[in-house]
């Protein structure tokens, strides 16, 4: 949406977007960084991903850790830190990482 929820888009490079938040933008002033846990249209394994451009191009980040943990509930960026993301899964806490 770039209208404050009044309408939608979806973005075609996923096929299932299973949690979703926004962090610190790649460039000063630029927009949010959108992270991503879900599965694409290509059928890539089931990963991390984020944007920079608004959703026009992604990055694979991460793999999901099959078996390690659960599937997490919670995706989002910090807000002041470009590049980090912090996942939450159900009952085991919090882990964080930085992207290139």
């Amino acid at each position: 949406t770039t209208d404050a929820g009044d309408t939608w888009t979806k973005v075609p490079f996923f096929r299932v977007a299973h949690a979703l938040g926004f962090g610190a933008p790649a460039q000063p002033g630029g927009y949010p960084t959108i992270f991503v846990w879900g599965n694409t249209q290509e059928g890539e394994t089931l990963g991390y991903y984020r944007s920079t451009d608004r959703g026009l191009t992604w990055q694979r980040i991460a793999l999901f850790p099959e078996g390690i943990f659960l599937a997490p509930n919670r995706v989002t960026g910090d807000p002041r830190q470009p590049g980090r993301v912090y996942v939450a899964f159900p009952g085991l806490g919090t882990v964080y990482g930085d992207a290139p």
